[in-house]
C-alpha cells in the first residue's frame, strides 16, 4: 500500500477540464442505457395496464428507479476507468484502530457461571 507521501505527490488538482471528461463519461452513457430501458419497460406496462394516469405514474416510477441503478452503476464505472493520464479512484485512508486487548472475565463473573452451569448440572 502506497504511503500518504506517495498519494499526496501522485494526487492531481481537479480541473474544470477533467470534471468535465468524467462528467462526460457518466452522463453519457447513462442517459443512453437509461433511455432504452425505460422505453423498454413503458411498453412492456403498457401491454399489461389499462391507459391512463395511472399508466403514466407506473412508467414515470419505473423510470426514475431504471435512471438511478443505472446511474450508479455506471458511476462506480467511471470510478475505475482510465482518462488519458488520469485515473478517478476511490481510496480508504489507512486509519489505524486502538489495539484491542483481550480482557478476561472478572472473578465474580466466572464464580456466578460456575455456579450456574454447575447448579444446571444436578
Amino acid at each position: 500500500m502506497p504511503s500518504e507521501t506517495e498519494i499526496s505527490l501522485a494526487t492531481v488538482d481537479p480541473t474544470w477540464k477533467i470534471a468535465a471528461r468524467v462528467w462526460w463519461s457518466w452522463w453519457w452513457r447513462t442517459t443512453i442505457v437509461s433511455l432504452l430501458l425505460s422505453f423498454f419497460l413503458s411498453v412492456w406496462i403498457g401491454m399489461f395496464m389499462a391507459p391512463g394516469m395511472a399508466q403514466l405514474r407506473a412508467n414515470q416510477l419505473f423510470a426514475g428507479i431504471v435512471s438511478a441503478i443505472v446511474g450508479l452503476y455506471f458511476f462506480k464505472d467511471v470510478l475505475d476507468r482510465k482518462f488519458k493520464n488520469i485515473v478517478c479512484a476511490s481510496c480508504r485512508l489507512q486509519t489505524t484502530p486502538p489495539p484491542r486487548t483481550a480482557r478476561k472475565p472478572t472473578r465474580r463473573i466466572h464464580d456466578l457461571l460456575h455456579g450456574l452451569t454447575h447448579r444446571l448440572q444436578s
